[in-house]
């Protein structure tokens, strides 16, 4: 299923009231998508950085690519993490809340959960290991096809003495 049918057909999320609601990208998500929509055209890596992009929704479009990823394509390793574990939590929650909440027979089954760290679906569909993650060491060994990762709030310059 093609990722926008499937993010403004199926995808519930909360609004900034915290009312659930059918996802509607914004203009910064639109074109956000129209790159990645790109590099899977060209078969290019997607290899992004996107800095300092609060409140545009960067966050929730991850997620929610990273969902539909996780469902419809097989081998999918996602990481979404943070520097705070706080944060982790509340991305893994982002990508989780539209899952729980689809139709019966689109929803992929969780076979195993740690609340807040991570989540692995066993898809019913392609019959094989998916799996989303937020805790960053999960990377190490993560020998899948389609590596997803999405990283916030990290610092990348070196501590001071």
């Amino acid at each position: 299923m093609d990722y926008l049918y499937y993010a403004t057909r199926f995808a519930r999320i909360k609004n900034e009231k915290g009312i659930e609601v059918r996802y509607s990208p914004r203009i910064a998500q639109r074109i956000f998508q129209d790159i990645i929509g790109e590099h899977d055209l060209n078969d290019w890596p997607i290899e992004l950085q996107v800095g300092k992009a609060r409140q545009l929704g960067m966050s929730r479009e991850t997620s929610l690519m990273f969902g539909h990823r996780a469902i419809f394509w097989s081998g999918t390793n996602a990481v979404l993490a943070s520097a705070d574990p706080e944060k982790s939590s509340k991305l893994t929650e982002m990508m989780k809340y539209p899952i729980d909440r689809l139709p019966w027979w689109l929803a992929p089954t969780p076979t195993y959960e740690r609340r807040g760290e991570y989540i692995i679906y066993a898809d019913r569909i392609h019959r094989s290991p998916l799996r989303q993650e937020t805790n960053s060491t999960a990377l190490r060994g993560a020998r899948r096809r389609n590596l997803c990762i999405y990283l916030r709030s990290v610092n990348l310059r070196s501590p001071r003495s």
